[in-house]
């Protein structure tokens, strides 16, 4: 019989907010019986500021925690150094092992080796080329190199049966935790120190993305 620690695993989300056909999912559930999804707002993620893709970033997020919660299952977002967060994580859902899809950036790459200093993290490869091409994505013919090049792909086909059987954990956000919202003006993240909850997000002090 499986220890609470051999059950659950965290599957730290970085800037791969797939839930189908997800290389770390697959992989996680391999071997735990529930995944834990964490994401953590930290100096080498787009989380804040007035970069466009801050913006893509957050609207990502938004929908990747709707469809968690379609699974019965719930994202927990952190703010700070992703490596004190992860150990209390780790410690706080009785996990043992976080997984992450490898990187490809230096400052990422050195992140995670310091991380693996500290705990079990399984950087998992994502050797799918399905993700290259998809059936509107015909780039410009201007370029004939690249158009061959990108007509030598194959079409990869999504096999969403397959994510049917994932399970994630229900969580109740705690202290630490941002709640993500998606307003119809603008994205905004709710500031946790008047972070609430029961049942539904009870505190109304939101602080725009990008603003001062």
């Amino acid at each position: 019989m499986r220890t609470t620690a051999e059950r659950s695993a965290i599957w730290w989300v970085r800037r791969d907010f797939r839930v189908h056909d997800n290389p770390v999912i697959t992989r996680a559930q391999k071997n735990h019986l529930t995944v834990v999804p964490v994401v953590i707002a930290d100096d080498t993620s787009w989380f804040t500021g007035n970069d466009p893709r801050s913006r893509i970033f957050q609207e990502s997020l938004a929908r990747f925690i709707e469809e968690v919660r379609k699974y019965g299952g719930s994202v927990l977002v952190r703010a700070g150094e992703p490596i004190q967060e992860l150990a209390d994580i780790l410690a706080s859902t009785q996990s043992s092992v976080v997984y992450s899809l490898r990187p490809d950036d230096d400052k990422s790459k050195n992140l995670f080796r310091r991380a693996k200093s500290k705990f079990q993290l399984l950087p998992i490869k994502d050797e799918s080329r399905r993700y290259s091409k998809c059936p509107d994505s015909l780039p410009t013919g201007n370029f004939r190199y690249f158009f061959n090049a990108w007509q030598s792909i194959p079409l990869g086909e999504s096999n969403p049966d397959a994510t049917k059987s994932i399970v994630f954990r229900s969580l109740q956000p705690d202290k630490k935790s941002i709640a993500i919202a998606n307003k119809p003006d603008s994205l905004s993240i709710l500031k946790r120190d008047f972070f609430a909850t029961r049942g539904l997000l009870t505190t109304i002090l939101w602080r725009k993305i990008g603003s001062t």
